[in-house]
């Protein structure tokens, strides 16, 4: 199915690449803007310390070599290369109002645990109108993302709790989403968000495939020249009812449910520095917070994993970024990642801590250029 709606939407996305070429000559041929096509391009390394999100038990167990077959790692930590390319093509489709049709590959490679290398794409159409409001539509696709190896249920009935039962966790991700904004005023924009998202997991864990929809919207607010202050809320909901694959046991799908329901808030601080040497520079400061809440209705004894749970999710990002000149920046960065998790079944907060709880660190370069016709 993956593979037809990426066909669908590159084809699509294809066909208006056509029609604003030749809506650009034509165009043009009446003295009207000349469309324009921009690259940017990012490359930069990541350290991350604990790149499986594992909490201080299971760190501690990878490092005394304990649990055989749940480890597929050699380090707990590692050295990513990120590497993408954005492909902007902007044209007048609609008379006077600018179209732009964008491309974006993303890549991340680790260098010792190539198991979690992963990539996303992106395509969107971005269309500007009168009144200071402009709207995209774009589809996002993550063909593999590595979690981490877990127990296999219909596995472990077989052949006991041997090394074998551990399967890999992974899924497969695409989303369809749509944004609106309009600027307010001078010095004000808001912004609405919509996104549909689908996960499809691997053979072993499709109890986990799940439908997702975000409904969000952002408010950007400059404050004064050199600083802009951002405020945002999503509200999103996950339904996991998952299907049973080849080889699952019905029984262990109807008795779990990672259906959730999260709260999500967002901080953002923009601020213009000093120029260096006359060079541009800044620093931004965001943090999110986010609030789920598991919707199991299952007796804790059948869905240990979700029955009363709930997660606090903090994230903090640090960036500082320096124009170089107009087509070349560098920005170093650092992030602060953690999860709590609490349930309302105490007599499970301690498996559930084990679990789910984790600490991550993350700090970077990246160097970006962009170039333009």
């Amino acid at each position: 199915m993956i593979k037809k709606t990426f066909k669908s939407i590159a084809i699509v996305f294809l066909l208006l690449l056509v029609v604003g070429t030749n809506n650009s000559m034509a165009q043009k041929k009446k003295k009207s803007r000349p469309p324009e096509f921009s690259v940017s391009a990012d490359l930069g390394f990541t350290y991350d310390d604990n790149i499986l999100k594992y909490s201080e038990k299971y760190l501690e167990r990878f490092n005394n070599r304990e649990d055989e077959g749940r480890f597929h790692i050699d380090t707990r930590d590692d050295l990513i290369l990120n590497a993408g390319i954005d492909l902007d093509y902007s044209f007048y489709l609609f008379k006077k109002r600018r179209t732009v049709l964008n491309a974006d590959f993303t890549g991340n490679k680790y260098l010792v645990n190539d198991i979690k290398t992963w990539g996303m794409m992106t395509l969107g159409v971005r269309q500007f109108t009168n009144y200071r409001m402009n709207f995209k539509l774009y589809y996002s696709y993550i063909p593999e993302f590595y979690v981490r190896h877990f127990r296999d249920h219909d596995w472990v009935e077989i052949y006991g709790y041997t090394p074998e039962t551990f399967q890999p966790f992974a899924f497969a991700k695409e989303s369809y989403s749509v944004y609106v904004q309009k600027y307010f005023y001078k010095n004000t924009r808001v912004r609405l968000d919509f996104s549909y998202m689908k996960y499809y997991h691997n053979e072993h864990f499709t109890e986990y495939d799940c439908n997702n929809i975000l409904l969000g919207g952002k408010i950007y607010q400059t404050i004064t020249k050199k600083l802009r202050i951002d405020l945002g809320y999503a509200y999103v909901t996950s339904d996991a009812k998952g299907t049973p694959g080849i080889d699952e046991d019905p029984t262990i799908i109807k008795a779990t449910d990672a259906s959730y329901v999260e709260d999500k808030y967002e901080l953002q601080l923009n601020y213009r520095l000093p120029d260096l040497m006359k060079k541009r520079q800044s620093v931004t400061a965001k943090g999110t917070l986010a609030m789920r809440y598991y919707q199991s209705l299952h007796p804790l004894e059948l869905d240990r994993e979700h029955a009363g749970r709930e997660d606090l999710n903090i994230r903090l990002y640090f960036t500082y970024k320096i124009n170089i000149n107009k087509k070349a920046g560098l920005s170093l960065f650092y992030n602060w990642y953690m999860r709590d998790t609490k349930t309302t079944a105490l007599e499970n907060t301690e498996y559930l801590s084990n679990e789910k709880d984790y600490k991550q660190n993350l700090m970077g370069v990246n160097f970006s250029y962009v170039f333009k016709n």
